[in-house]
């Protein structure tokens, strides 16, 4: 069957499900409507098993359906006689807690922590037989090498470092997601979010590379994010979660050095990128984009959040400066319909630029809708339900 990849409608967060016959990945959960709208039907099934479950990093959109997961099969293991977990084994970042570190963390009223030490405590439980590894670093030795799960997909870890999973423990000014972002992504609102530089030109946004300096995500949660290369078949792939890009530009330009799977020691090839923070302008850098080369761009989010992601400066920069041959047309692939309009992108731009802006849960891609005609911005795929996790 190869290897398929299927992109969970999780709102404005990530849930990933990996599966190439022999091994199967889970990436992240989403919130608790992603566990039960797509999780469970999908995956927790007698004939299902997880050789990997992935958390990247503590925010809501991406540990909540977690949490939900690991209580459903703590009381299968209380409950059943002789129950076997269908996980394998879980990586995340417990960031070292102790007692003192806990209770340390609980006086604060940080949702996305909080959580963090109820996935923790779940994990540690004695009740709850399932191998996990609590410390996922470049600094620990067996990532420091490319890891293999089963003999058939290898995995070099880009992130975090003990830095950024320090930053994150130190931090006293996080407070996680904000009740108005909480209000948003719990609703069911039908009303479409766009992005905050809808109605900006997209020539002079690509340019900005050139007029001034990155801004770098000033997030800890993000950069303690843990990010990798996922090598099958001899294609790759590129997993960003949410992590600091400066990180991942500084771990690739490591494996160049050591000639790793680049061409001609200049870029790395790959079969498709999974963008930072939903395609946050913050998470993305022209040396980012010198050191890649891809045809396809995901970004799992309904535009919802604070912040309204993907940015169109994002996609902008990409489509002006990432080289590419004369005739190859760019691909961003989103796994909500919606989001065909988010940042306002006409079928002229999308012609002369030679871009897609295409819809798909799923790649290799299945079922999916490009935006081919230039039907006013906001009143295309009005009645999708951006909020609905179904």
């Amino acid at each position: 069957m190869g290897i398929e990849f299927e992109f969970f409608k999780a709102m404005s967060g990530d849930s990933i499900y990996i599966n190439t016959g022999k091994t199967s990945i889970l990436i992240d959960g989403g919130f608790v409507s992603t566990y039960n709208y797509h999780i469970f039907k999908k995956i927790f099934l007698p004939e299902k098993k997880l050789d990997l479950v992935v958390l990247t990093h503590n925010d809501r959109d991406h540990i909540e359906g977690l949490i939900k997961l690991i209580n459903e099969e703590k009381n299968k293991l209380l409950n059943r006689k002789n129950y076997v977990s269908f996980i394998k084994e879980i990586w995340f970042n417990s960031l070292s807690f102790n007692d003192c570190k806990i209770s340390k963390l609980k006086k604060g009223n940080a949702t996305s922590r909080g959580q963090q030490i109820d996935f923790t405590a779940l994990m540690m439980d004695k009740d709850t037989p399932i191998p996990y590894r609590e410390t996922v670093s470049l600094e620990v030795d067996m990532f420091q090498e490319s890891v293999w799960i089963n003999d058939d997909i290898e995995l070099i870890l880009l992130s975090p470092n003990q830095e950024k999973l320090d930053e994150l423990l130190d931090s006293k000014d996080y407070e996680g997601y904000s009740e108005e972002l909480k209000k948003k992504t719990t609703t069911k609102n039908k009303e479409q979010y766009f992005s905050n530089d809808f109605d900006e030109c997209m020539i002079e946004l690509g340019n900005k590379f050139f007029e001034k300096k990155d801004v770098s995500d000033p997030r800890k949660p993000n950069g303690s994010s843990i990010a990798f290369i996922l090598i099958y078949d001899h294609k790759k792939y590129l997993f960003l979660g949410d992590a600091h890009i400066e990180l991942i530009v500084d771990s690739l330009e490591k494996l160049r050095d050591k000639n790793i799977h680049f061409k001609d020691n200049k870029k790395i090839e790959f079969e498709f990128v999974k963008l930072s923070h939903h395609g946050s302008v913050n998470n993305l850098s022209k040396p980012f984009l010198d050191l890649i080369e891809t045809k396809n761009f995901v970004i799992l989010t309904n535009g919802a959040g604070n912040h309204h992601h993907p940015d169109k400066e994002t996609l902008s920069k990409i489509i002006m400066n990432l080289k590419r041959q004369e005739d190859d047309y760019l691909n961003f692939i989103f796994n909500y319909p919606c989001m065909l309009n988010h940042n306002n992108f006409s079928f002229d731009e999308m012609s002369e630029e030679k871009f897609n802006l295409i819809y798909s849960t799923q790649y290799p891609l299945k079922n999916a809708i490009f935006k081919k005609n230039d039907e006013p911005t906001k009143k295309y795929l009005k009645k999708e339900k951006c909020y609905e996790s179904e």
